[in-house]
């Protein structure tokens, strides 16, 4: 009887220990689910102030384009109105000349 005794509180004392094992473990657990949850919340900021200043400088990006793109309208325009100045002064001048060999 004193064996199965000694043998119970042997037991006991070994689950004792794999429980206080456990308990340790789960706590390291806890530790490297908390530094995780950190380390993901520092990646998500950072993400996100990524994504925003990206944002920003693909919007500065987009108004320049459209600027360059208005202002290379507005010289073509330019240059059609000049070349079709150029052409009825060329046609002016060709006739003032015929005038003159007449």
């Amino acid at each position: 009887m004193k064996t199965d005794i000694t043998g119970l509180k042997d037991g006991q004392e070994r689950l004792e220990k794999d429980v206080a094992g456990l308990k340790t473990d789960v706590a390291g657990l806890k530790e490297g689910q908390d530094r995780l949850e950190t380390k993901m919340d520092n990646l998500v900021l950072e993400l996100r102030n990524s994504y925003k200043y990206t944002n920003e400088k693909m919007e500065e990006h987009r108004n320049a384009f459209e600027n360059t793109a208005r202002e290379l309208k507005i010289a073509k325009i330019d240059i059609d109105y000049l070349s079709s100045k150029t052409g009825i002064h060329d046609t002016k001048i060709n006739r003032i000349l015929s005038n003159i060999k007449a």
